[in-house]
């Protein structure tokens, strides 16, 4: 007897030690093994994704990938996903579903239908489920009423010796929906979607012509976002001179004392990203920090490490437009043919300044195909075919330059 009024304590114990315990796994936010609702793994999962949205927009069209969850009801085979663009192209929808998280499904056929200002999708699937799931799908398809343009702003130092350089995209949307946080690619060239023989060479030079925007952006429905894609402070400037010898003094010029022009140019090497050809709107800061209006001019494209450079203002020159002394002379002009010319030519600069200067000789030949035959002193070619010579001129030096320039017409 006495044993059993000690067994009958000690289940007291034990249960009121258990209660203790529950409570206070309560109140941590523990719920009891007994109370938990058995979900499938893989429901839980889905549950914790959201839809992932990657866009690379070209300039005639967008291609828009989707990481997105479509609920499948076990009643209804015919499922609508809303909020596609009416500017979609119908023919370029493309759906995959995940493989099988609780029951085989198959997607049969869908149909677009328009819905005022957007297209719904309507789905026919086959499926076992025995609830509704919401199951991953990656959809692709491509759009227009998506567009970009570039564009540059520039502050010059007062004593034009370094340069502030933004760079924004503006991102025009124009179709009837928002894009939420995009993985944002633009390109500068044609997506490639055209007869394979029309594909030009240059759409292979991808990482050339694409420009990726690093964050994740926001494009609400017909409306604009700039978006800030580069920003780099106290760029070094050099001070270069340009001549060119294209245009008249490709023609024939043995009687004329036209003397070629020497432009003051700035120049920076592109140590910052790929940058796309854009205007650029030119500021000088003042010593109290005034922004004054320069001019508008245009950046070229410039790759990597490729220098950069634009004409500077006249007005900035200080009396120093004319630094270097020039003397030009054609010392003959041939014409073959109607469309073969020969012109041979003599170029002199001096030096006028207490410093060196550097000059940069450009000839531009109207076709790809002109070429220097020969000449005194070597000159350069870059990767678009252009000719031209640098030279280092040192106080008082002069330089003596002859070459003949072979010009070939279609």
């Amino acid at each position: 007897m006495k044993n059993n009024h000690i067994f009958t304590l000690f289940l007291l114990s034990t249960t009121l030690l258990s209660s203790k315990v529950l409570i206070a796994d309560t109140i941590q936010g523990a719920v009891p093994q007994a109370q938990k609702k058995k979900r499938p793994l893989a429901q839980l999962d889905i549950e914790e994704k959201t839809d992932s949205c990657a866009m690379e927009l070209y300039t005639d069209c967008a291609i828009v990938e989707l990481k997105t969850q479509v609920p499948i009801s076990p009643n209804k085979t015919i499922q609508i996903i809303q909020s596609f663009p009416h500017h979609m192209r119908d023919e370029s929808f493309h759906m995959v579903f995940s493989k099988n998280l609780l029951g085989a499904l198959h997607m049969l056929d869908f149909s677009i239908h328009q819905n005022k200002d957007k297209k719904d999708i309507l789905i026919n699937t086959d499926n076992n489920f025995d609830s509704v799931q919401k199951v991953d799908a990656d959809i692709t398809y491509t759009t227009e009423g998506l567009s970009w343009k570039p564009f540059y702003t520039a502050d010059l130092s007062p004593d034009c010796k370094s340069l502030n350089l933004n760079c924004w995209f503006t991102v025009y949307n124009e179709t009837s929906t928002s894009f939420d946080n995009v993985h944002l690619t633009l390109f500068d060239k044609d997506s490639g979607f055209r007869q394979i023989e029309d594909v030009t060479p240059a759409f292979e030079k991808r990482t050339q012509n694409l420009f990726p925007i690093e964050r994740p952006v926001t494009l609400p429905s017909m409306q604009q976002k700039r978006i800030m894609w580069l920003q780099e402070s106290n760029i070094p400037l050099k001070k270069e001179y340009v001549l060119s010898l294209g245009g008249v003094f490709l023609t024939d010029m043995t009687n004329s004392d036209t003397v070629p022009k020497v432009d003051t140019q700035l120049s920076w090497k592109n140590t910052f990203k790929n940058l796309p050809l854009a205007p650029v709107t030119l500021y000088q800061e003042s010593e109290t920090h005034h922004k004054s209006p320069l001019m508008q001019a245009t950046l070229k494209k410039t790759e990597l490490n490729m220098p950069v450079s634009f004409r500077m203002p006249a007005h900035l020159q200080n009396g120093d437009e004319h630094p270097i002394q020039v003397s030009y002379e054609q010392t003959e002009f041939q014409k073959f043919t109607a469309k073969l010319t020969e012109t041979v030519n003599r170029l002199t600069l001096k030096n006028t300044k207490t410093e060196p200067v550097t000059v940069k000789v450009c000839v531009n030949f109207p076709i790809k195909s002109g070429m220097i035959v020969r000449d005194s002193i070597p000159h350069q070619t870059d990767g678009h075919k252009k000719r031209y010579w640098i030279f280092n001129i040192k106080p008082g030096e002069k330089i003596d330059l002859k070459y003949r320039a072979r010009v070939t017409s279609n």
